[in-house]
């Protein structure tokens, strides 16, 4: 699992595809630089657009925890509060 959250934040990606929210063919979304890297912490840009709603640009952010790089917690929580998902960021 590729998320600082654990099993706890799967809710959030799960909910954002369940409602088909910025995936083809309603919507796309791309990571761009500028991308930073110190340690273990690495950020890039989300751009994010979905048929009749405005598009997202927000910084995301991933750790290396256990030599694994995981989606940071407040990456996600940022998104959910982006989007407007009724999703609590407790994970």
């Amino acid at each position: 699992m590729n998320l600082e959250g654990g099993a706890n934040a799967v809710v959030v990606p799960r909910t954002v595809y369940n409602l088909g929210l910025f995936r083809a063919p309603l919507g796309w979304n791309e990571v761009t630089g500028p991308e930073t890297h110190s340690g273990n912490e690495h950020t890039a840009i989300l751009h994010s657009s979905s048929a009749g709603r405005p598009s997202i640009t927000m910084k995301v952010t991933w750790k290396r925890i256990d030599g694994t790089w995981k989606l940071a917690n407040n990456s996600l929580c940022a998104g959910v509060k982006t989007v407007g998902l009724p999703i609590p960021c407790n994970f």
